[in-house]
């Protein structure tokens, strides 16, 4: 399987998504139990405590604001060709252009590394942020005001039980 992290447990195990199987590893025990689920990918969060919560409808602002093409044009130089963009991926070394930018789907992919993504997760890749602060990078970006709420003390200790 390729692993993929999608949360961060404070008790000292971590969360992965394996192709349709969550895999929960207890770093007490170096034991790892298969859990059926449907597979997810998450961005990284190292404290559920200490992060405010940016409601949907903002991120949804975010994401419909966000030009993908002018977003990475800061940081590459893309080339049109035909409906999409191609570029040298930032991500790895390469000669021949096998960074592609769709706009019209609001994605990116490179050929030769395998990344993949938008805007926002472009900016987190590129950049080595979390999504919420990438989210409020792009949304600065575009005068889009973000305001944080804090995670109620019961839905702390609901997702703890969960994890």
């Amino acid at each position: 399987y390729s692993v993929i992290i999608a949360a961060y447990r404070p008790s000292g195990g971590s969360r992965f998504a394996c192709g349709g199987e969550t895999a929960v590893a207890e770093a007490e025990t170096e034991r790892i139990e298969l859990i059926p689920q449907t597979l997810f990918r998450l961005p990284i969060i190292r404290n559920f405590a200490s992060m405010g919560l940016i409601d949907r409808a903002t991120v949804d602002r975010i994401y419909a604001a966000a030009d993908i093409v002018e977003i990475i044009g800061d940081y590459v130089t893309l080339k049109r060709k035909g409906v999409n963009y191609q570029a040298c991926c930032p991500f790895h070394n390469e000669k021949t252009p096998s960074f592609v930018v769709s706009p019209s789907k609001g994605v990116f992919k490179c050929f030769g590394c395998g990344k993949a993504g938008n805007a926002v997760t472009f900016v987190m890749e590129h950049e080595g942020i979390s999504y919420p602060e990438a989210l409020k990078a792009v949304a600065k970006r575009y005068g889009i005001e973000v305001q944080e709420r804090e995670l109620p003390e019961e839905d702390i200790r609901r997702n703890d039980n969960r994890e």
